[in-house]
């Protein structure tokens, strides 16, 4: 068995197990401009401030590790690097999430089908006529990352990066499709 199989057979697995604790109703709706916003702040700064920070304290741990004169030597960049990084992550904090339209699109996975909402226009699909992929994380403490929806107005990936709840009720969907005879294949990388 490839590493590619065995990867989308662990995450299907897993979404099972994701489906079997959340009872439906399960309901995905696009993230907002503002949480979007949110999210998108909150990995830069994870990525950018915590950087910074590692420059601040690298110095200091290059003096415990017993070579004072290379952490002397070091410490000016490193200090000097540091508000640089800082400043980087501060700036593209304050950039993102600029020009992010929600496409006001809400997925609702009930016991009978899926509703999906995209404004106005309401959608209901049974699980037997649904084609889906999955697509698995990176990790393998947690295989299952989010389902692709072949949908006639379009692919839509359900995943927590797109969606509020996207990731679980995706898991929902996949086992409602293969209870009723369907089948996920994985994603395309």
């Amino acid at each position: 068995m490839s590493d590619r199989q065995q990867r989308h057979e662990a995450a299907v697995k897993q979404a099972i197990a994701i489906a079997a604790r959340n009872p439906l109703p399960l309901v995905a709706r696009s993230l907002t401009a503002a949480e979007n916003r949110a999210a998108q702040r909150k990995e830069i700064g994870c990525l950018f401030d915590g950087g910074a920070m590692l420059l601040v304290i690298a110095p200091f741990t290059l003096l415990l590790s017993g070579d004072p004169d290379f952490a002397w030597r070091v410490a000016p960049w490193c200090l000097g690097a540091a508000p640089l990084v800082w400043a980087i992550g501060w700036l593209l904090k304050w950039r993102a999430g600029r020009g992010y339209v929600d496409p006001g699109i809400e997925i609702e996975a009930a016991a009978d089908g899926l509703t999906i909402r995209r404004g106005q226009d309401v959608e209901r699909l049974d699980y037997g006529a649904l084609s889906l992929a999955v697509r698995p994380g990176a990790f393998e403490r947690n295989p299952f990352l989010s389902v692709v929806l072949d949908l006639p107005a379009g692919p839509i990936e359900l995943d927590n990066s797109h969606f509020r709840r996207g990731r679980t009720t995706g898991a929902a969907i996949l086992a409602k499709v293969q209870a009723a005879g369907g089948a996920a294949r994985p994603a395309e990388a």
